[in-house]
């Protein structure tokens, strides 16, 4: 019987690297001493992941005023973006109450300008962007969804009440989706813009609420009139007026969050003119 040694077990000794003056990216905690494997014991956040953010923020000099201005675009059209969804939501209070030709020509030409803004300018926000921080497929499919929006904003000039919901719906949600796409570029190279509140945001709420409303405005479009002890379509209405409400007030939270983010952004700008000076 031949009897086969092992190897003895060796201690693995060496020296591990260790984190040099480095903060983290995400929280600003100081990480020197660490080991540069593990993660901030403040947020979790990669300490490699740090080291490679502050790398590309130190070598290449012209990318950071360029990530800054992607962060001014995308809050602006956000801006914009914004008031659309809302409106959306008062218009289609107004197709509920069969009163859509009493909407005024001019809030209807604002609501497809906001909405063409909201779907184009996240385009120009991620063509400002460095390319290595673009999320999958780039500026191509951000264009597709921008030309959605445009086919979304011809169907609201046709003379049919359901193709303007179904117009205004495919606009609002294409430019969420612009908005929330560019939104995650800028998040994957500034990790601090998720603690500000702004990464946070997902689209499939708004998205959902959106589709919500449409489609149950279009089913009770198609409904004969109703008593009011027919269940169904009392059931419908009740539904989509509350996720009417519920979608107009989180559009006025995400309101007051860019507005602060834009306070927050400006002051310290002006904090790093001063401390030039």
């Amino acid at each position: 019987m031949v009897h086969k040694e092992t190897a003895p077990m060796v201690e693995d000794n060496a020296p591990k690297d260790r984190v040099n003056a480095l903060k983290c990216a995400s929280c600003r905690y100081d990480l020197s001493g660490l080991e540069t494997q593990s993660k901030c014991p403040e947020c979790g956040f990669s300490i490699v992941r740090s080291q490679e953010l502050a790398d590309e923020l130190i070598l290449p000099g012209d990318e950071l005023p360029r990530i800054r201005l992607a962060m001014a675009l995308l809050l602006s059209s956000t801006l914009t973006g914004i008031p659309g969804i809302m409106l959306y939501c008062l218009f289609a209070v107004f197709l509920g109450l069969s009163q859509a030709w009493a909407i005024p020509d001019e809030a209807l030409w604002s609501f497809q300008g906001l909405l063409f803004v909201a779907s184009w300018s996240p385009v120009l926000t991620l063509a400002v962007l460095p390319r290595r921080v673009h999320v999958d497929g780039g500026v191509r499919i951000m264009v597709g969804w921008a030309l959605g929006c445009v086919v979304g904003i011809g169907l609201i000039n046709t003379p049919f009440q359901t193709l303007f919901l179904a117009g205004s719906a495919l606009a609002v949600v294409c430019g969420i989706i612009n908005l929330t796409r560019a939104n995650r570029s800028i998040g994957s190279v500034v990790p601090a813009w998720g603690r500000l509140g702004a990464a946070r945001q997902t689209r499939g709420p708004l998205v959902a609420a959106v589709l919500v409303i449409a489609v149950c405005r279009m089913i009770l479009e198609y409904t004969p009139s109703y008593r009011m002890d027919d269940p169904i379509p009392v059931w419908i209405q009740l539904m989509v007026a509350a996720t009417e409400i519920l979608l107009f007030v989180g559009c006025i939270y995400l309101l007051i969050n860019r507005l602060w983010l834009i306070f927050s952004l400006w002051r310290a700008s002006a904090l790093r003119t001063r401390e030039r000076h």
